[in-house]
């Protein structure tokens, strides 16, 4: 799907990008809708693509398992790619650096859902049209999301970034536990079944 909201029109193919058949075309319109309205709503001062994409896949449907997945496995191991620039680097450097290979791509892709979906939540989520209306009036992504805020936006990073590496660490600690006891309650039930299965022969 593509949105032009220059001149209001948005287009949905029938086949993926992939050249793919049978899409989801409720899914697709809903993120190209989304897309169509932030865009609209911010007018010629449009943020960065990563804060597009992402504000347009969390309103497509539910996250992926192997979007999830990929934030989760990134927390743990430290690779979160940096979304908005570090002051202290002096850069007004407001885009990701896209290049590279595909999981790169993906990662970003999967922190920029879950960081809109950190700004969006309650009670953060009152906040977020202060955000917008800062972009329409030509503020940079970063002296938006200060002013609706109330933060540093790398600070505000710095406290989505905890926030991931806490559910990364519970996600851990729930398999870490878990998978041991299914294994626990497999082995059980495998013996019950077996001396059910005598007791018939013993009789």
């Amino acid at each position: 799907g593509v949105a032009y909201p220059g001149i209001r029109l948005l287009m949905l193919s029938l086949a993926g990008a992939d050249g793919a058949g049978n899409p989801d075309l409720v899914a697709v319109f809903r993120r190209e809708l989304a897309r169509f309205a932030l865009q609209e709503a911010t007018g010629t001062k449009t943020p960065p693509e990563w804060f597009q994409d992402g504000f347009a896949d969390l309103f497509s449907g539910p996250t992926s398992w192997r979007r999830e997945g990929t934030l989760l496995w990134a927390a743990v191991r430290h690779k979160l790619v940096p979304l908005l620039a570090d002051p202290h680097e002096r850069s007004t450097e407001e885009e990701p650096r896209l290049a590279g290979d595909e999981r790169r791509k993906e990662l970003i892709s999967a922190e920029s859902v879950d960081f809109l979906d950190f700004l969006l939540a309650a009670p953060r989520h009152t906040r977020f049209p202060t955000c917008v209306d800062a972009l329409h009036r030509g503020q940079s992504l970063s002296a938006a999301l200060h002013e609706a805020y109330s933060s540093d936006a790398f600070v505000l990073e710095l406290s989505w970034r905890r926030h991931v590496a806490r559910r990364a660490t519970l996600t851990l600690t729930a398999l870490a536990t878990g998978i041991p006891m299914l294994g626990v309650a497999g082995v059980i039930g495998i013996r019950y079944i077996r001396r059910r299965k005598k007791r018939p022969s013993e009789e």
